[in-house]
This record gives C-alpha cells, sequence and structure tokens, in this order.
C-alpha cells in the first residue's frame, strides 16, 4: 500500500517519466508480438525476427524498471529542494 500512495503522491514530471516509460514498454511488446506473428509468415527472415522478438522482450522489462527508478530518484531530488 506505501507504493501506490507514493503513485498518489507523484509529482507531475517524475509522473509523466514513469508513465512514458508505461508506454514504452507496452509498445515494445506489441512490436514483439507483431514480429512473433511476422516470423511465423515469413521463411527466410524467421530467425532473424525471432532473436528480435527475444531481445526485445528481454528490454522491455528493464525499460519499465529504468522509469521507476528515475522518477523515483528525481521524486527525492525535488523533495530535498
Amino acid at each position: 500500500m506505501t507504493f501506490l500512495r507514493w503513485l498518489s503522491q507523484m509529482r507531475d514530471l517524475p509522473w509523466y517519466i514513469l508513465t512514458r516509460c508505461a508506454i514504452l514498454a507496452c509498445v515494445m511488446l506489441g512490436s514483439t508480438l507483431l514480429a512473433l506473428v511476422w516470423a511465423i509468415a515469413s521463411g527466410a527472415a524467421a530467425p532473424l525476427l525471432w532473436r528480435y522478438a527475444h531481445d526485445t522482450i528481454a528490454l522491455a522489462p528493464a525499460v519499465l524498471l529504468s522509469g521507476l527508478f528515475a522518477s523515483a530518484f528525481l521524486e527525492q531530488i525535488l523533495d530535498r529542494r
């Protein structure tokens, strides 16, 4: 519940960073789904598309966590000002 309370009291700029990173992670996962469907449909480029999909799946949580850490650090900086 502390995390939810922290989200509700967040300032505009850290909230902006967090939401944009969450949207970017969702877009990355959507593009992964598109690459997987394309890999199933195509024959020659399938191994490359599977690799791109695997790499994107691995990086989407990193984008989300970096947004969470950046917004948390920015919130701490703005609290000390």
